[in-house]
């Protein structure tokens, strides 16, 4: 009796733990709307990837131009380091300060000598759903990192702020 309670807690434990590995609640909306960013930016879609931004760019500190520019940079890496095969997209648990869900699209991950290009990520932001939908993402970054030394590994702690 008591192998077989313990047995209910470990598989209940373990349901736990995959249903936490894809995202909660909101994760298939979340995946699926990444899943539709990184479709915009394989089929170099500018207009399609703007209608998956919130819709109030000055919400999220962006513009038409700057918003066009971030995406024609995001595209330029995304194309040459991702050589068509489509990277994970790593749903974050966590919530930043400003109440965004975060998910982390790693583009490149290399070694080489101090100086050269280390890693590449796509971060996007989504959320709060109080003010944006899980549709729309309410922010973008590409972190670009370089080596300082040669050899070391990125710290995964160091994630965006927005």
């Amino acid at each position: 009796m008591k192998y077989r309670r313990r047995s209910w807690l470990f598989v209940l434990l373990l349901f736990a733990a995959c249903k936490s590995q894809s995202g909660g609640p909101d994760g298939g909306k979340i995946a699926e709307t990444s899943g539709a960013v990184l479709s915009a930016i394989e089929n170099n879609d500018e207009k399609a990837f703007r209608q998956l931004v919130a819709p109030d760019l000055e919400d999220i500190g962006e513009d038409e131009k700057s918003l066009s520019r971030k995406f024609k940079l995001v595209r330029d890496y995304y194309t040459q380091y991702t050589k068509g095969n489509r990277p994970d997209i790593i749903i974050k648990d966590s919530v930043t300060t400003f109440g965004k869900r975060v998910v982390f699209v790693p583009i490149y991950n290399g070694r080489g000598m101090k100086g050269s290009l280390r890693e590449v990520r796509l971060m996007l932001g989504f959320g709060p759903v109080k003010y944006y939908p899980l549709d729309k993402i309410s922010a973008f970054e590409l972190h670009i990192f370089h080596h300082s030394s040669n050899n070391v590994p990125l710290p995964e702690e160091n994630f965006p702020g927005f």
